[in-house]
């Protein structure tokens, strides 16, 4: 009976084979990942945008008409019809950076909204203010702990809409309308968000 086995030659032409093969997957696979999760958080942006959308139109939030008013939104305020208080990197959101403003860039007789929105999760994947339609993977960032300080501002209301008065908002200077002699005037804002905001 004839028994053939590989020889140690063979062995190593094998495991040197695997050894290119996995050098090439994780990569790749990695890469995959990643995209995945960041169209998946993109994803989750948008549907908070979506359900800031319809809480406008069924007036359970409170409507920019001036151009000098904005409505902001906590992530932590809106309720998603699947899903929990989480990024795509099984992070929970901070209820402080992340949220949806709503402002009109139109008249208070022909209202047109734009919706804008910024998050950072606990794990410190993030995107500042953006407007919503801009959006995409290329824009979340990984390790945002430090690049974000500058363009996320933390803002804290309540669950009924919290009035406030903003010389800023981060992100949108811009968009603030401006008086006569060329100076920004103050938003006028309302901010929703759940219990426990500062966190």
């Amino acid at each position: 009976m004839n028994q053939k086995g590989f020889t140690l030659v063979e062995l190593l032409g094998v495991i040197v084979i695997l050894g290119i093969v996995l050098n090439i997957a994780i990569p790749a696979i990695s890469n995959y990942i990643e995209k995945s999760r960041r169209e998946a958080f993109v994803s989750t942006l948008n549907q908070y945008v979506e359900a800031v959308q319809r809480g406008i139109i069924a007036e359970e939030y409170s409507a920019p008409i001036n151009s000098d008013q904005a409505t902001i939104v906590s992530l932590n305020a809106i309720s998603l019809d699947k899903g929990k208080f989480e990024s795509s990197y099984q992070s929970a959101w901070i209820k402080s950076k992340s949220y949806v403003i709503v402002i009109n860039v139109g008249t208070s007789d022909n209202i047109n909204y734009e919706y804008y929105v910024a998050a950072q999760d606990e794990k410190d994947h993030a995107v500042a203010l953006i407007k919503s339609e801009n959006i995409n993977r290329g824009k979340v960032i990984s390790n945002a702990k430090n690049k974000m300080e500058v363009t996320i501002q933390a803002l804290c209301g309540n669950e009924t809409g919290k009035q406030q008065t903003l010389s800023t908002i981060k992100g949108l200077e811009e968009k603030q309308p401006t008086n006569e002699q060329n100076q920004k005037i103050d938003w006028q804002a309302v901010i929703y968000s759940g219990k426990n905001c500062a966190s």
